[in-house]
């Protein structure tokens, strides 16, 4: 896998940065003129590269975000081959122009690493409601469960009581359909149901369920 990922990463790389050289050669460069600029985006295309490295080998746990960095990468990459190329191909030895170039060949970096910023606080919420809508779920199955165990125990307990058997029997059959059951008012009821013996009160709170 560490050798397909270095083909499909890292040799694409060198092979560009020898074409980049071959073509500084037929130009009349002086030393800074192209070295300066190569060798910031030398730097540069290795840290997009073994960025894009590590999204490609590791598994994330939402794969939006892991494209999303990917595709920045990419991206960003792209602009500062374009820039070093073009530079080359001027083939001037202007001062000024030297500083641009190497400036531009940064920029898409630093663009990098604010999307990444980005993309990481955007992964932060999405991991934060999903545990927060997870326990909200479990909470509330824990609840549906609580409920059904304790109007089967009713169910039993008056069973001679055809009044109350048809109030549970109700709530039975809405009890995995009805959003009340996922509400904390729904706990609650349960919780006065429970410390009721008196049918009258226990038909009263049952009407409560809707």
């Amino acid at each position: 896998m560490k050798r397909r990922l270095f083909g499909i990463t890292w040799l694409p790389l060198l092979a560009f940065w020898a074409f980049l050289l071959a073509l500084a050669n037929g130009r009349n460069f002086n030393v800074s003129g192209f070295y300066i600029p190569f060798l910031i985006y030398a730097l540069t295309s290795s840290v997009f590269i073994s960025l894009a490295q590590k999204e490609l080998s590791e598994r994330v746990e939402f794969a939006i975000s892991g494209i999303s960095r990917l595709n920045s990468i990419l991206l960003c990459l792209f602009i500062s081959s374009i820039i070093i190329l073009l530079n080359t191909l001027t083939g001037t030895n202007n001062g000024a122009n030297q500083i641009w170039a190497s400036i531009l060949i940064l920029i898409p970096l630093i663009i990098n690493f604010i999307i990444y910023s980005l993309v990481d606080y955007q992964q932060e919420q999405l991991t934060t409601g999903f545990d927060s809508r997870s326990k909200n779920r479990n909470q509330s199955l824990l609840v549906i469960k609580d409920w059904e165990e304790y109007l089967l125990s009713l169910s039993k307990t008056y069973k001679n009581n055809d009044i109350l058997i048809t109030e549970i029997e109700r709530i039975q059959n809405i009890i995995n359909y009805s959003s009340f059951f996922r509400s904390t008012e729904s706990k609650d009821l349960l919780n006065r149901i429970k410390s009721s013996s008196n049918i009258n009160e226990l038909l009263d709170l049952f009407s409560e369920v809707k």
